[in-house]
């Protein structure tokens, strides 16, 4: 059997699968906590066990990320669907050619 490398691909695939509503919690958390945090009164914010949330630069990051994440999701799938429409075609063809003929 060839590797072809569609193992890798799977592999890296469903790692970005299972990591991404991961990210996507974590950045979720943060926008919530932010936008909360934003809503309080000066007196609130003083007295308020809540501190302050972490800066934006923290969620364009996470943004980024889950961006980066989905590309490379989409691309690897697609890339994971030609290697195996590729080594399809290859059976078929080597079947029809190795078949028995009459």
């Amino acid at each position: 059997m060839v590797n072809d490398g569609s193992f890798d691909l799977r592999y890296y695939s469903d790692t970005l699968r299972a990591t991404t509503p991961l990210v996507a919690k974590i950045f979720l958390t943060w926008l919530g906590k932010a936008y909360a945090y934003y809503h309080l009164t000066d007196a609130e914010k003083a007295t308020s066990l809540s501190k302050k949330p972490q800066g934006v630069g923290y969620g364009i990051g996470l943004a980024l990320a889950l961006f980066a994440m989905q590309g490379n999701f989409g691309f690897m799938l697609s890339k994971l669907y030609n290697v195996f429409e590729r080594s399809s075609c290859i059976e078929v063809a080597s079947l029809v050619w190795n078949s028995p003929r009459s």
